[in-house]
């Protein structure tokens, strides 16, 4: 297991990224900058690779049962990974992980689940925050980053098609 979390150390380092390790726990933090900031977390143990992305604020009370729609929205289409919103503490983030029971973890999956969880955020988020800060309705939202930004990721968790739509 050692192995995998140094191989993930790895990968990061290639790639440029600034973290804090906690080899005790096979945890890695770091913060991810593009068109907004997330706090994230890399997990390791036997069983699973995780992570989870945080945009780093807290919901409001009055505005967790109109995210909770939204979160659901967006949920329905994703192929990897789901947010998650605590309805005690306000903390919404989205999270992913891939079973590793008996197989290995390659830097191509290492990158794949970074690259879906990073453009998840990228189309999501806004469409979230404007539930919690803008008022807009969660239907709204979503369907508004979703056709934002189609063809703008890899696909990994592009909207799919409703069988009524496909017909």
């Amino acid at each position: 297991m050692k192995h995998r979390f140094l191989e993930l150390q790895r990968f990061l380092d290639e790639h440029g990224f600034k973290y804090e390790a906690d080899d005790d726990q096979q945890t890695i933090f770091f913060v991810f900058r593009d068109q907004h900031t997330y706090l994230v977390l890399l997990h390791l143990d036997e069983y699973f690779f995780q992570i989870r992305a945080s945009p780093g604020c807290r919901v409001p009370d009055g505005a967790r049962l109109q995210l909770a729609d939204a979160v659901c929205r967006v949920n329905c289409h994703l192929n990897l990974g789901n947010f998650e919103l605590n309805m005690d503490s306000g903390e919404l983030r989205y999270h992913a992980s891939v079973p590793l029971k008996g197989s290995s973890l390659t830097k191509e999956t290492f990158a794949f689940v970074l690259a879906a969880a990073f453009g998840t955020m990228e189309c999501y988020v806004p469409a979230l925050l404007s539930c919690i800060f803008g008022n807009e309705a969660p239907e709204d939202a979503v369907r508004h980053a979703e056709m934002s930004n189609l063809g703008k990721h890899s696909g990994t968790n592009r909207r799919r098609k409703k069988r009524s739509d496909a017909e």
